[in-house]
């Protein structure tokens, strides 16, 4: 399943008009990785998100660098609850669960031997 983490990077911006300014802000990354749990996103007011989840994804080693030990997303070692587009797995090999999972109104599906 494509997964996205937030990356802190520094971005420079060049011309007479922004007189080389330079920002540090999130970027987006995404990658494939093994998800053991699916979880809806709530808010405040009872909504459910419908363009995103949360899964609770295998973090590659080269990756783990990127999310703070301090995040409260981090299960272990190597599993972190971190945002699925929806729209990012439409299509492809798991289409099928996450289509199960939006569909049966669950707010959280779970494989018990990942935790």
């Amino acid at each position: 399943m494509t997964v996205r983490i937030y990356i802190a990077s520094s971005v420079t911006f060049t011309g007479r008009r922004y007189r080389s300014r330079s920002v540090t802000a999130p970027i987006d990354f995404d990658f494939e990785t093994m998800v053991h749990g699916l979880q809806r996103i709530a808010y405040s007011g009872g909504d459910m998100s419908v363009s995103m989840v949360k899964a609770l994804a295998f973090i590659p080693l080269s990756d783990r660098i990127h999310i703070p030990r301090s995040d409260k997303g981090w299960v272990n070692e190597e599993l972190c609850w971190v945002n699925a587009p929806i729209s990012m797995n439409r299509k492809g090999r798991d289409a099928h669960v996450l289509a199960a999972f939006v569909d049966s109104g669950e707010l959280e599906w779970i494989v018990k031997e990942a935790v």
